[in-house]
């Protein structure tokens, strides 16, 4: 080894807390030398050394013919060396059969079917265990259930490079999905067009999906304006509606006074961070004197531009006194959270599960009758 791969081998030995055994130092000196970074070099020696998975332990694999196999999936895909040791450590499988007779079956069979060679590195950085499904079994009939759904084959490309986990659902999960869609008012072509947009609407939880469409019913949305909100941001459904959306609505429609309907004609500001970005602008706006006026629905502009355009256009200030007064918010807003009784819940909450920890036996046989009212 190097110089240099010492020094990361030393980082290694730190991070997994024992000394490197020699028998695995000439096949992470074979990642290192086809750049893979530290970081994976560490994932790749506590799969070998703790991980339960026998076919993650690729650091048994010879030397020489690891150094095969890497040249291969470089040569195959448009990756650099750390980009390919990403990929692997998400799925360490993928070398454990030689790729020329396992990977490239895929790769031939997704060629086929218009993806160029951007597209299949895009694919299998994200999804690196999409190329070890069967062809005839798992992927062909994916393919034709899209086809079924009215989407051309020349998109299915950009479909799968979108959200390649599709690939992984059933196909009954995803008929329900699409049909869950249809009942709700789209018709074959808007389907067509938001699942082009966002082929992940194929696989979220139908349960949680219903969830979501039965508070936009409480809250008076109509069904053409659901239709035009799930299609204008498809991903509401990959929000949680406790933790997110109930209480960004409750932001708009009471802090704001907006009404519900502007809200599904224009839901990109749903998709916005309350803490992160919302709160924080309004709380800069006050500061200055002038957030009555960007209160109205129209003037909503304060919240889709970027920092920079917002602290000059909108603020009227630096770009440098806004971070600074968000860094501050963030911080306080923080601290909030936490509390000054935090510590003391934490412990009250470790003595109430102690207490819970010798009668949960008797509460798991005889739950309570009674109904909340």
């Amino acid at each position: 080894p190097t110089m240099v791969d010492a020094a990361a081998f030393d980082d290694v030995a730190r991070e997994v807390k024992q000394e490197i055994p020699a028998y695995i130092v000439p096949q992470l000196h074979c990642f290192a030398s086809f750049g893979v970074d530290t970081p994976e070099l560490v994932k790749l020696t506590r799969m070998q050394l703790v991980g339960k998975d026998g076919k993650g332990k690729v650091l048994k694999i010879p030397e020489e013919v690891l150094r095969e196999r890497l040249s291969w999936y470089l040569e195959t895909f448009d990756l650099s060396g750390n980009e390919l040791g990403k990929a692997l450590t998400r799925d360490p499988r993928s070398l454990q059969c030689s790729p020329e007779t396992t990977t490239a079956k895929r790769v031939q069979y997704l060629s086929r079917r218009g993806m160029d060679k951007t597209q299949l590195t895009r694919v299998f950085k994200k999804s690196p265990q999409l190329f070890r499904l069967d062809v005839s079994k798992s992927m062909e009939p994916r393919f034709q259930f899209l086809e079924q759904l009215g989407i051309p084959k020349g998109m299915h490309p950009s479909l799968l490079v979108k959200d390649p986990a599709i690939m992984n659902r059933t196909i009954s999960s995803m008929e329900e999905n699409a049909l869950f869609l249809l009942e709700l008012g789209f018709d074959a072509q808007s389907l067509q067009l938001v699942l082009v947009k966002h082929p992940s609407l194929l696989r979220y939880n139908r349960q949680s999906m219903s969830k979501i469409v039965y508070f936009f019913n409480k809250l008076g949305i109509t069904a053409n304006e659901r239709v035009i909100l799930i299609s204008r941001l498809p991903q509401v459904f990959s929000m949680s509606l406790e933790k997110n959306l109930m209480a960004k609505f409750s932001y708009f429609l009471r802090t704001l006074g907006w009404s519900v309907h502007d809200l599904a004609l224009a839901p990109q500001v749903l998709s916005l961070s309350l803490k992160g970005r919302i709160l924080g602008r309004h709380q800069f706006l006050v500061q200055k004197g002038c957030f009555e006026y960007f209160r109205d629905f129209k003037r909503r502009r304060w919240l889709l531009v970027t920092d920079a355009v917002f602290a000059k256009s909108i603020a009227k200030c630096s770009l440098e006194e806004y971070q600074t007064f968000l860094k501050a918010f963030q911080k306080t807003a923080a601290g909030r959270a936490q509390g000054p009784g935090s510590d003391r819940r934490k412990q009250n909450a470790r003595g109430s599960a102690s207490g819970r920890k010798g009668r949960s036996k008797k509460l798991t046989k005889t739950p309570s009758s009674k109904k909340r009212v």
